[in-house]
């Protein structure tokens, strides 16, 4: 029983101490690890297309589709990773208006650094990404070797990155 009451204690008190935290920090934080997220599923794809692509060429056989399913099935998540960021997105043009000059400069200075490192990961996660695509093109002119996974994972791809431009057109 005593182990129960420590126990509950215990998660009383980190509960407190986690309801401190400052709404702003928070925001922040949930970007930028929703921006690392993003950046790891498209590695996911990235890797599985590139994969194939070596495997095609090396063993010169048509590509393994059931690759190319998962790197769409992944690519389908990016979409929901969009709107989550839409939603912090959100949260953020909500009050940006009411933080003073100081409290902007303080968090810049507290997450400058780690944002622009995840927004660095991203985008050379995207251009690893159309590399992938392009050589996986290529390959796909091969005769016998099938076009409709590449277009599919593609159009997942054009689909989450509409989700992506909406954000911007806010």
């Amino acid at each position: 029983m005593r182990k129960i009451h420590v126990l509950l204690g215990t998660l009383f008190a980190c509960t407190v101490v986690g309801c401190g935290q400052d709404p702003n920090d928070k925001i922040i934080s949930e970007t930028i690890s929703a921006m690392q997220e993003t950046t790891r599923s498209i590695e996911v794809i990235t890797g599985l297309v590139s994969g194939e692509v070596e495997t095609a060429k090396k063993t010169s056989k048509p590509r393994d589709e059931k690759k190319l399913l998962e790197a769409k099935a992944e690519a389908d998540k990016l979409k929901e990773k969009a709107v989550k960021l839409q939603g912090i997105k959100s949260q953020t043009d909500s009050i940006r208006d009411v933080l003073t000059k100081e409290q902007k400069d303080e968090l810049a200075k507290k997450h400058k650094a780690p944002f622009q490192q995840a927004a660095n990961d991203l985008y050379n996660a995207e251009k690893k990404l159309e590399a992938a695509l392009k050589d996986a093109k290529a390959l796909a002119t091969t005769p016998g070797v099938s076009k409709t996974a590449l277009e599919d994972l593609q159009k997942a791809l054009e689909n989450s990155q509409k989700e992506f431009a909406v954000m911007n057109k806010k």
